[in-house]
């Protein structure tokens, strides 16, 4: 269509770091579609390319909690994009955990949320988001990544005996013949190198 060619054409303006010419395509589709969350994500992204800062997180900031945006995990990270070149990844990771917190049925929100807060380097927040995907999804991924979360912690500063607790959960996976995959196996002797 007319309108999905005009759109891609303003990805690739901002994708080429074209900025203005993204802005000036960007003009008549707001005017078309002005409560548009993505034509304003995308306005938002090319006027902080554009330096204009403190305009680009004004709007970025209005559309947090936007709708459209909420249902749309591409839009959402498009919108954390924002924030992030922005050098400001935790409101990023608030917009993720503000939509997981509206929509916990959402895994990939979950995902999101956790990718987030390793982007921050906040590795107890992260370990816990692993733990509620595990409780809520039942996927032994998510149960090694609260471990690998874990050590993390330690390695960044965290109390050494965290590294305990990671044995003990990886030792029980072991007993009960989980440790399936050569990565779990590796992440079990990592744990135990490290103490």
């Amino acid at each position: 269509t007319a309108m999905s060619n005009k759109l891609r054409a303003v990805y690739e303006a901002l994708e080429s770091r074209k900025v203005k010419q993204a802005l000036k395509l960007l003009g008549p589709l707001l005017e078309k579609k002005p409560d548009s969350g993505q034509l304003k994500i995308l306005k938002a992204l090319a006027q902080l390319r554009s330096g204009k800062v403190e305009e680009a997180l004004k709007l970025a900031r209005e559309l947090k909690t936007h709708r459209e945006i909420e249902e749309d995990e591409g839009l959402l990270g498009n919108l954390a994009l924002v924030f992030r070149e922005a050098g400001l990844p935790s409101e990023a990771t608030e917009c993720y955990a503000g939509a997981w917190a509206r929509h916990p049925e959402r895994e990939g929100l979950a995902r999101s949320l956790f990718a987030a807060y390793g982007r921050e380097r906040n590795y107890l927040k992260q370990q816990q988001t692993a733990q509620k995907l595990y409780k809520q999804f039942g996927k032994e991924s998510y149960y090694l990544w609260g471990i690998v979360c874990t050590s993390l912690q330690v390695l960044h500063g965290g109390p050494a005996k965290l590294l305990s607790l990671a044995e003990r959960q990886m030792a029980k996976r072991a007993e009960e013949g989980k440790l399936a995959t050569y990565e779990e196996l590796r992440l079990y002797l990592e744990v135990l190198k490290s103490q």
